[in-house]
């Protein structure tokens, strides 16, 4: 992140705890594919993605961020499939 126009080089305890977070947002990845199924709807799969976040004791980052009210971003492409993690609002069904 730049503050001041400087480069903010972080500590090796922050690196450290950076990963450590990057592997729990992983393990939530991975077990949310498995949820992921024709008929689910995107608030289905928020709702899982919040639990699951929690139970590990973190907090979902886009909660709240800028008034958005989900835990994860999902989106539905054209053909029904679920497309991408970006905001968007709906209870759409994954067909």
């Amino acid at each position: 992140m730049l503050r001041g126009g400087a480069v903010d080089i972080k500590s090796n305890k922050e690196i450290e705890l950076m990963r450590d977070v990057c592997q729990l947002a992983a393990q939530t990845l991975s077990c949310v594919g498995e949820v992921i199924r024709p008929s689910v709807t995107t608030q289905e799969i928020d709702d899982f993605v919040h639990r699951d976040t929690i139970a590990r004791g973190c907090r979902p980052a886009p909660l709240n961020y800028r008034g958005f009210l989900k835990s994860c971003c999902t989106s539905i492409n054209e053909v029904r499939k679920l497309a991408h993690l970006g905001p968007r609002e709906c209870s759409s069904r994954v067909a």
